[in-house]
């Protein structure tokens, strides 16, 4: 129990966050330097889970990748600190009670706490993303064929093309290009029922937790060659969304609290 205590105690000091963030600076510019001369290394991290990154890139090139996964620790103990932090003043808080300023008064000097739980929300929605998540590139959609949705037993099938194309004078070079197209997908559910949606270019489909976006698609012009149309899919799995949006919400009332507190406190003085 004392051992759990003094773990509680440490990780509450105010003068941690100070080190923690100091070291998280230093670290991200040596971080720099790395990431210049290694941008192959760390490119694979717009596409791939933190941790399935870790376990193949970050494990392979040391060398190269040690101060990413430090961040990642240093990261961690930051939130960790702000968590003990708050729960401290909060508890403290409640247990002094309101004063004769009033329960209002009172009530937004939880502010910059709810900021803090607005931030832990937010980086918690990160973490879960990148532990949980799902962001499989380049799933081919040709017509005829289905495509079994990564981490799930749902299939993807590609049923019709529309295009419309520029037939403007003002942008000559964009003449015969796509600039309304429309994908016909039909989703097969585990339970044998069908879904259909329409994808385009920049209007992504959203099913049963999963977001579909086109990466590329053929023919995106009238000219060209001739060969299978076919729709490259980025199939992504955000479970982090939801909290990352609850959190966002936590962290501006939180800001509205501070700012009107802010506001009362100027008042008074003038």
């Amino acid at each position: 129990m004392k051992v759990l205590k003094a773990i509680w105690e440490f990780m509450g000091r105010s003068s941690l966050t100070f080190h923690l963030l100091l070291w998280i600076v230093v670290d991200l510019l040596v971080g720099f330097f790395f990431f210049r001369a290694h941008p192959d290394l760390f490119e694979p991290l717009s596409r791939m889970m933190i941790w399935e990154w870790i376990n193949t890139v970050g494990i392979t090139y040391p060398a190269a990748t040690w101060w990413f996964i430090i961040f990642m620790a240093l990261l961690g103990l930051l939130v960790a600190n702000t968590i003990v932090c708050t729960a401290n003043r909060i508890a403290a808080l409640v247990t002094h009670g309101p004063d004769s300023s009033g329960m209002f008064t009172y009530l937004l000097k939880f502010s910059p706490h709810i900021m803090h739980l607005g931030f832990i929300l937010i980086l918690g929605s990160y973490l879960l993303s990148y532990v949980g998540g799902i962001n499989s590139q380049n799933n081919i959609l040709v017509f005829g064929k289905t495509v079994l949705v990564p981490g799930s037993e749902m299939k993807l099938q590609l049923d019709k093309m529309e295009m419309d194309y520029y037939k403007g004078m003002r942008l000559t070079f964009y003449r015969g290009q796509a600039i309304n197209e429309r994908m016909h997908l039909t989703f097969t559910n585990p339970d044998g029922s069908q879904t259909h949606k329409i994808l385009r270019r920049m209007s992504p489909v959203w099913h049963q937790g999963y977001s579909f976006h086109v990466k590329s698609f053929f023919p995106s012009s009238k000219t060209g060659y001739k060969r299978k149309s076919y729709v490259n899919v980025i199939i992504r799995k955000d479970p982090g969304i939801t909290l990352f949006f609850i959190g966002t919400i936590v962290f501006s009332l939180g800001l509205l609290g501070y700012l009107i507190q802010h506001i009362r406190r100027h008042l008074r003085r003038g």
